[in-house]
């Protein structure tokens, strides 16, 4: 189960997250951070899709009181 306060859940419905796929070549794990010293230019950008979907697709739960207009869970 994730929490989120109701007055981010408008947010969290709007919300346009992408996944950006990266070249390998230019990384150097630091310490514990993976770090570039140039500028890297993504080899695709795609959209994740509707997140609230997606957490509902994942069988995490959204609201366990009622049903859930957004996404329609319980």
């Amino acid at each position: 189960m994730h929490a989120i306060e109701w007055a981010w859940l408008d947010r969290l419905v709007a919300c346009e997250l992408f996944v950006y796929e990266m070249p390998v070549a230019p990384f150097r794990k630091i310490e514990d951070f993976w770090r570039s010293t140039q500028t890297v230019t993504p080899i695709r950008v795609a959209p994740v899709g509707p997140l609230l979907a997606k957490h509902r697709d994942a069988g995490i739960s959204c609201d366990s009181s009622s049903t859930c207009s957004h996404c329609g869970t319980t």
